[in-house]
């Protein structure tokens, strides 16, 4: 998958559960470095806030899909 192509989905699944604000508290950044960062053309623009913001949001995208299957443990107890 291309570089571009992996930060627009990793965006659309953080925007979809509307966390992209959540995405900048945890990075300490604004909003709008977040938004910066997926706009990003390859990863070498991904360098100092950006970079944490990247690694943060792949973080979160694991988190989001693995709660169907968190809920689904917990719900079974």
């Amino acid at each position: 998958m291309e570089f571009k192509e992996q930060l627009k989905e990793m965006q659309a699944i953080i925007s979809e559960k509307k966390w992209l604000g959540v995405l900048a508290t945890r990075s300490g950044v604004e909003v709008r470095t977040v938004y910066n960062t997926f706009n990003s053309q390859s990863y070498d623009e991904i360098k100092g806030a950006r970079l944490k913001v990247y690694k943060e949001a792949i973080k979160m995208v694991d988190e989001i899909k693995s709660l169907p299957a968190q809920s689904a443990e917990v719900l079974s107890k």
